[in-house]
């Protein structure tokens, strides 16, 4: 999973940046969803086979998941500040109170309300958003991965409803950008654990090599040409059919997958990379733009900025992150 992982970020990172010699890979929307997607998955898996028996405690699950989140964040969200006061001129402290405190916390905002998010309380680091998604669904994983199959499928077809209710009818088919609202958002974090209900039932079943291979490469190549897939129908503008016909692909593949790669430690590292990335790609985007690097941007340039942001992040995994991963296992009994 470490390489799709990676992949989904080097997408972000095109977004932000120049088509490469032509592909957009899955694009921003497709590839967060993916995302969530996969974060349901392993939520599942590892409060199902991680935190049980005495690490089963919710407060060993949630403070170790903002173990995970918040470090990371916080060296980038500083190394933000130090460019913006630096490069741009500005100043920090002159913002509303509330923004400092939704910057540092994340969870602390006054829009969980808001469906509009056009008019979202904006964070400096603007791809952290997604963040906050993110951590409300872990402050909830715990509850719903104890919720019977039966139960579980009554969940996702009412956070399905809710979706589309919010989609089409609610925000009357506009998509506005650093989409959140969880309530609408949720659906792809269940669908990844549809996913893992999927795993526990082939878990222990044996498959020949080359169809779980088929089946990884089969997904690399979505998430490489989708954009580039001539098949563009929707239905009241916003719901994309070719968006979701490759959600519903990658749900049903991640189990395979995982199966076939999770005792690769080269897939693992790679895939380790893939959340400094997503956090540390703008701010070297912008950086290098700043300092007049950049003058204009292209395919090349995309492959610059593709370098940096990955080894950038690969000297966050080495030097910051991965001492922080074994305090985390320490605490595991």
């Amino acid at each position: 999973m470490g390489l799709i992982r990676f992949l989904l970020a080097i997408t972000i990172v095109i977004h932000h940046s120049y088509p490469l010699f032509g592909l957009l890979f899955l694009g921003r929307d497709a590839a967060l969803k993916a995302f969530y997607i996969i974060s349901g998955f392993y939520m599942s898996l590892i409060l199902n086979e991680k935190y049980i028996g005495k690490n089963g405690g919710y407060k060993l699950f949630i403070t170790n998941r903002f173990f995970r989140i918040y470090p990371t964040y916080w060296l980038i969200l500083l190394l933000t500040y130090i460019f913006e006061i630096i490069l741009l001129h500005q100043n920090i402290l002159s913002q509303p109170p509330l923004n400092i405190l939704s910057d540092v916390t994340l969870l602390i905002r006054n829009d969980y309300l808001q469906i509009n998010t056009d008019n979202r309380q904006l964070l400096t680091l603007p791809v952290a958003y997604t963040l906050v998604s993110e951590l409300c669904f872990y402050i909830v994983a715990p509850f719903i991965v104890k919720l019977s199959r039966k139960m579980l499928f009554i969940l996702t077809g009412i956070a399905l409803f809710i979706h589309f209710l919010v989609q089409v009818i609610l925000r009357l088919n506009h998509n506005p950008a650093g989409d959140w609202f969880f309530p609408e958002i949720i659906i792809f974090f269940l669908l990844g654990v549809l996913s893992y209900e999927i795993y526990k039932v082939i878990k222990h079943k044996t498959f020949p090599k080359k169809y779980l291979v088929s089946t990884f490469i089969l997904i690399l190549a979505l998430v490489i040409s989708y954009s580039n897939i001539p098949f563009n129908y929707t239905f009241t503008s916003i719901i994309k059919f070719k968006e979701w016909i490759f959600l519903l692909i990658f749900l049903v593949s991640i189990p395979f997958i995982f199966k076939l790669t999770n005792k690769l430690s080269i897939d693992r590292i790679i895939g380790e990379t893939s959340y400094p990335i997503y956090l540390c790609h703008l701010l070297l985007i912008n950086f290098f733009i700043q300092i007049g690097v950049i003058k204009s941007q292209n395919s090349i340039t995309t492959i610059f900025f593709i370098c940096v942001s990955v080894m950038f992040a690969f000297i966050i995994y080495l030097v910051f992150e991965k001492p922080i991963e074994k305090f985390r296992q320490k605490r595991l009994k």
